[in-house]
């Protein structure tokens, strides 16, 4: 039954009681629903759920008498699922009922939400770092709205080989690069379907494009396509703004690219100083730097010569890539006649091509795919040491900014020669004058040892026999009083302690070399000298050998090593008389060496006496002989290690041997 309402033209729909009365075929077709499936549904029932108490308040608001708006915008949702948006034109009858007619302004509506989007994605843009992705956010939120044919075009010269039919056409990239911006209203559906860089979707006729010119500082500009069917002439400010936003986005990509190259540069300055303060040799040097140059120039080869200026010759020291047969080609390269002596004599970084040398070495080069090589020499003290030679398989020149890079790390590396050179020789002098000085004092304090060892034995060993013959005589002659029997101990104690004296004292005076014909497990070592030496303090002196294993048989003298062991067990067991803690601990070290730790939880060592505790008949307790420590730098000196003492008083001492794990 058709409806009263059928001659309006607009959607038109009459409300009583907030049910539908009656409509018109045009309100049916925009819901997609009959006339008899509109007529008796609710308000809620037409209208989006986000919409339904906004609009259900209204017209309760409106039955009471009161005001509100006759015109608004709302959401209805079609049979279909489809939301549709509408403006609602509300006018009371005086039947009770009201007139309502509908406006659908979905497209209008979906065209401002395209247009802010568009305007959030050029904020959002700005949180991208690094021209390929912003390029590729710009993309991504351009086809999610709908948009097709996008392209990015760097406009590095104006282009004469476009295609009539080619979307942008000529006309409006030229228009675009002159004006920023080019709008048209009749974009080739054929042309987006086959060009587009990214399509979005199945192609399909759109009637508006617009082209935009991105500008970077200091580069060429970048021209943005893309067309979509909600574009409109009066969008252009908003798509300039769009454009300059993206342009802002590159920008910032362009900085934070030109940072991240100078801190790259900056980094492999600093990483070929600190390997130049680091490395050992010059060989070391080398092997070290040279990946480091060959990445941060990104060249396939680097070679590093030193020149001999008395022979004429630059000496091939290290290859990092490249074939083989060309280091041995040249490992000895003259001065006179060659690329290499021509750079080293002009003093300043030169790029040669294949076609620069001669025809070996074309040869060479073709065989290789070398296309480009940079020589730059290593100067110091305003003479040529040496030179890099950094060689590219592909053709892309070497910039100003890489040579100047390559000369400054060409900088460290000749100013770290030199500097090793210096210290060799100065190493050499002094070791020499060490060994000279240690030998000298060595002889005179043997000398004068032995003299007084020979006299000690001579002088005291013989009475301190008879003292001890008397004294066990004097046990047997029968029971004595306490009296007599505590002079008695005092006597034999006292006379033990001037035998280990003399004992001692042969030992220093008397130096014999280390024999280290074989490899010594140290665990079992050490536990053997501990053990020994703790005897019945072991109630009292807890014990712990702390070994992590890897540590392997060491070149040491086994008896002059157990000696060492059990002079510091002992000074460890002295300095607890309550008792105590005494860790042993092996560590393996890096460069061929380990570590034996002693540490005790006595009474430490003053402070005021830790610089003389190496020194012969130095001690801080009673009855020591203060040899103990002296013999103990002896022997580790001996064996090429080192020994290095640390206490705190009231918290315990740590003495640590530095052992090499050769002989």
């Amino acid at each position: 039954m058709p409806s009263p309402l059928d001659h309006l033209p607009l959607p038109t729909i009459i409300v009583r009681e907030a049910r539908l009365v009656t409509a018109n075929a045009a309100f049916c077709e925009l819901v997609g629903q009959s006339l008899e499936q509109a007529v008796g549904l609710g308000i809620q029932d037409l209208v989006a759920p986000e919409d339904v108490e906004r609009i259900l308040a209204r017209y309760g608001r409106r039955k009471l008498g009161e005001r509100v708006p006759d015109v608004y915008e709302l959401t209805l949702v079609r049979a279909d699922g489809a939301r549709r948006s509408v403006e609602i034109h509300i006018k009371p009858r005086p039947d009770g009922s009201t007139y309502a007619q509908f406006y659908d302004i979905t497209g209008r509506v979906d065209r401002q939400r395209n247009l802010h989007a568009l305007a959030r994605l050029g904020a959002q843009v700005q949180q991208e770092i690094g021209e390929t992705a912003v390029l590729k956010r710009v993309g991504r939120g351009l086809a999610s709205l709908g948009a097709q044919g996008v392209r990015f075009e760097r406009v590095l010269a104006p282009r004469a080989d476009v295609a009539a039919d080619e979307w942008p056409s000529a006309p409006l990239r030229a228009a675009a690069l002159r004006d920023g911006f080019a709008f048209v209203d009749d974009v080739p559906a054929a042309a987006l379907a086959t060009r587009a860089a990214e399509p979005v979707g199945t192609p399909a006729p759109l009637s508006s494009g617009a082209v935009l010119r991105v500008d970077e500082r200091g580069r060429p500009p970048v021209l943005v396509s893309f067309a979509a069917p909600w574009l409109k002439p009066e969008d252009e400010a908003t798509l300039r703004l769009f454009g300059s936003q993206v342009g802002a986005a590159l920008d910032a990509a362009q900085v934070v690219r030109d940072l991240e190259h100078r801190n790259a540069e900056l980094t492999a300055l600093d990483e070929v100083a600190t390997l130049s303060g680091r490395a050992s040799s010059v060989p070391e040097l080398f092997a070290q730097v040279a990946p480091l140059l060959c990445r941060t120039a990104s060249c396939s080869a680097v070679s590093l010569f030193l020149v001999d200026q008395d022979e004429g010759f630059a000496r091939l020291v290290h290859t990092f890539g490249g074939p083989t047969d060309a280091s041995q080609a040249y490992a000895r390269v003259p001065l006179a006649g060659t690329r290499l002596g021509e750079t080293l004599q002009g003093g300043t970084p030169t790029v040669w091509h294949a076609d620069d040398f001669d025809p070996p070495t074309q040869a060479l080069m073709r065989r290789t795919n070398h296309t480009l090589v940079a020589t730059v020499p290593m100067v110091s003290r305003s003479h040529v040491i040496g030179a890099i030679n950094a060689v590219r398989a592909h053709s892309q020149p070497f910039e100003a900014k890489e040579l100047d890079l390559l000369h400054a790390m060409a900088t460290h590396l000749a100013a770290a020669i030199e500097s090793n050179r210096l210290f060799e020789d100065l190493r050499k002098s002094y070791d020499d004058l060490s060994r000279a000085q240690a030998q000298l004092v060595q002889r005179e304090r043997l000398a004068a040892l032995g003299e007084m060892a020979a006299a000690v034995a001579h002088e005291v060993r013989n009475p301190l026999g008879v003292i001890f013959n008397a004294l066990a005589t004097v046990k047997l002659a029968g029971k004595l009083s306490a009296d007599v029997e505590a002079m008695l101990r005092m006597v034999v104690e006292e006379s033990e302690r001037i035998e280990a004296l003399v004992r001692d004292l042969l030992d220093l005076a008397r130096p014999a070399a280390p024999d280290v014909s074989g490899g010594v497990a140290l665990a079992p070592l050490v536990s053997d000298a501990v053990a020994s030496v703790l005897g019945k303090s072991h109630d009292q002196v807890r014990f712990e050998l702390v070994d992590p294993g890897g540590v392997r048989p060491v070149a040491v003298d086994p008896r002059q090593m157990r000696q060492v062991f059990v002079n510091l067990a002992t000074n460890a067991v002295q300095a607890m008389p309550q008792g105590g803690r005494l860790t042993v601990r092996l560590e393996a070290l890096q460069a061929g060496r380990l570590a034996v730790h002693f540490e005790d939880t006595g009474h430490g060592i003053p402070a005021r006496a830790m610089a003389n505790v190496f020194d012969p008949f130095f001690t801080t307790r009673a009855q020591g002989t203060g040899l103990g420590l002296t013999l103990v730098k002896r022997i580790v000196e001996a064996h090429r290690g080192e020994v290095r003492i640390t206490s705190e008083p009231n918290q315990g001492t740590r003495v640590e041997l530095v052992l090499p794990m050769e002989a």
